[in-house]
């Protein structure tokens, strides 16, 4: 699996996953890369940012949902 994020011209980190992408792969993934690409948006003065993804399995997940709301009020995307 390939997974790859944007805001704008920023590109953040591609990443390459060897395994299945179960729910918790994505949260683990997600954790390790997408904050450190918000955090960095911050730091640049990006705000307003708007997560998005489709309806896979892993993105759907109830677990991955309530991760996701979590984080989101901890770091404001």
């Amino acid at each position: 699996m390939v997974w790859a994020c944007f805001i704008g011209d920023k590109l953040g980190p591609i990443v390459f996953v060897d395994s299945s992408a179960t729910k918790e792969v994505y949260m683990s993934m997600l954790s390790d890369n997408l904050l450190l690409f918000i955090d960095a948006l911050g730091v640049d003065g990006q705000t307003n940012v708007v997560f998005q993804q489709d309806n896979a399995r892993p993105h759907s997940a109830s677990a991955t949902t309530k991760w996701l709301q979590e984080e989101a009020k901890n770091v404001g995307f």
